[in-house]
């Protein structure tokens, strides 16, 4: 398997295939952190307080010799819990940038089960085939690592 990637890295790389990802979640799931953290630089303004971002933004990256677009989006609410005029826009703009976006990254905060808002967002980037990596952040912040985030973790991973 290892051989295969490198061979499809190496396509890629000599064809200058460039490729986009999504970073999709709740709010304060640490999109916007997970987004600086990768393009080591403090691009997007990061707080406590939910729906700081508003707005689907796409940076540049290279990787490798290909071109890479990162696109941070804003957190998504339950279906029909948006508050605001606002924040139904952003939720708008989220599933537009999903249409260009090759693979999604969805990110949870480890210290919750995963819900409706995780198992729609996974369905609509199944839904447009788009390529889907869950991310379970926060772990850090999980008090004890054996019990039930532990359960919960290994049953996402094993397809539970």
């Amino acid at each position: 398997m290892k051989q295969k990637t490198m061979e499809i890295s190496k396509i890629a790389a000599e064809s200058g295939i460039s490729f986009e990802i999504i970073f999709v979640g709740r709010s304060n799931v640490g999109k916007s952190s997970l987004v600086n953290a990768l393009l080591r630089d403090e691009v997007r303004v990061v707080a406590d307080s939910p729906h700081t971002t508003r707005d689907a933004a796409a940076f540049k990256l290279n990787v490798q010799q290909r071109s890479c677009t990162v696109i941070d989006t804003a957190g998504v609410r339950a279906h029909g819990k948006t508050a605001n005029r606002i924040e139904a826009m952003s939720l708008h703009a989220t599933y537009e940038a999903l249409e260009k976006a090759d693979v999604a990254l969805l990110i949870w905060d480890a210290n919750e089960p995963l819900g409706l808002v995780e198992k729609t967002l996974a369905g609509e980037v199944a839904k447009k085939g788009k390529g889907l990596i869950l991310i379970a952040n926060q772990w850090d912040r999980t008090k004890n690592k054996n019990t039930r985030s532990t359960v919960a973790l290994e049953r996402v991973v094993q397809g539970d």
